[in-house]
């Protein structure tokens, strides 16, 4: 039985009782286990919710120790077995674990995303990694969107936290995000795939209202985005569908940026130089993968986009400096989209 393995090896969480005449001291670690694994399957309400009680104080309790607390691998190992049932908890169909845990986890995604935690990078990492695993469920839809309503606040209060010129260097919290949406989109799983649009879908309000991240990462998000669409059969209800109408809205907005060479752009090698023009040929390269869905998106890309290209007023503009022999033929599955 797993509830009777401590998650520490040395007690973390101790609490001094304050007596007239003596302070004992109680070690909660061992207690952790038993009361999270009562919170998430327990039969009978009335010993569900006080393990829920019990487990948002011990919470409380962990987050205001670590405080005072030197980084210590054994703090990040007991994060690491907390967050999943906290995430589970804060979406679960119980209403009074439901409105325990859906606040508490919020207001840690304020606290883990803060300057002074960031510093500590396991515990912000550990974190993270559990929102990622939920985000990426492959069958918890509910655990799918409280994850990344999660992921949502932590990069929102990073935002906030971070002044003009952290944002324009790109903190470390919101890099390895993006990071982590890039890599996922072309990762083997199908889940992973969906759970990166998912994030992205919910990251999106919040990155375009920075130009400075737009700036950064929107091509190569742009360019992932594809490569996700490109790996799947389904239908257009894909999310990366919804994902990519976000990037072209945006794009859109701020066409004279895009216009522009930037060396603060992070640009893919297949989009040459990063400029609109460049994008619109591989994109326009995409109209011929084999994917259905890839193929119809990219052509809506294409058409939306030529407009705004000097030069181009519509799309035969652009078919006209094309070679259209090796886009029909399937010029988007080739080198120039590599899975």
């Amino acid at each position: 039985n797993t509830s009777a393995v401590a998650w520490t090896a040395e007690p973390m969480l101790t609490l001094k009782i304050p007596f007239p005449d003596r302070r004992p001291v109680i070690c909660l670690d061992a207690l952790l286990p038993r009361v999270v694994e009562l919170a998430l399957t327990s039969s009978d309400r009335q010993t569900k919710s006080a393990a829920c009680e019990v487990l948002h104080a011990l919470v409380i309790l962990f987050t205001g120790l670590g405080v005072s607390m030197p980084q210590d691998e054994a703090l990040t190992s007991l994060l690491r077995h907390l967050m999943p049932a906290l995430l589970q908890l804060g979406c679960g169909s119980d209403l009074v674990a439901r409105q325990l845990f859906h606040l508490l986890v919020m207001q840690l995604m304020h606290w883990f995303s803060s300057k002074r935690m960031m510093s500590r990078a396991e515990q912000p990492a550990a974190v993270l990694e559990a929102i990622w695993d939920g985000v990426t469920h492959e069958s918890d839809t509910a655990l799918q969107d409280f994850s990344a309503l999660c992921l949502r606040e932590f990069v929102s209060w990073a935002i906030k936290q971070s002044s003009d010129q952290e944002l324009a260097k790109s903190p470390a919290s919101i890099k390895g995000v993006v990071r982590q949406i890039n890599t996922y989109c072309v990762h083997p799983s199908l889940s992973k795939r969906i759970g990166a649009a998912i994030a992205f879908n919910h990251l999106a309000p919040l990155l375009r209202e920075h130009l400075t991240l737009v700036e950064k990462f929107w091509l190569e998000l742009l360019y992932n985005l594809v490569r996700n669409l490109a790996l799947s059969s389904s239908s257009d209800n894909h999310p990366a569908c919804l994902a990519l109408d976000h990037v072209l809205r945006v794009i859109q907005k701020n066409a004279d940026l895009f216009n522009k060479v930037s060396s603060e752009r992070r640009v893919p090698t297949a989009l040459q130089s990063g400029q609109l023009l460049d994008v619109l040929h591989w994109l326009l390269l995409q109209c011929g993968n084999t994917s259905v869905p890839c193929a119809k998106k990219c052509r809506h890309l294409v058409k939306a986009l030529t407009p705004l290209v000097p030069g181009f007023t519509e799309l035969s503009d652009l078919a006209e400096k094309e070679n259209m022999i090796e886009v029909c033929e399937g010029g988007g599955n080739g080198t120039e989209l590599p899975i």
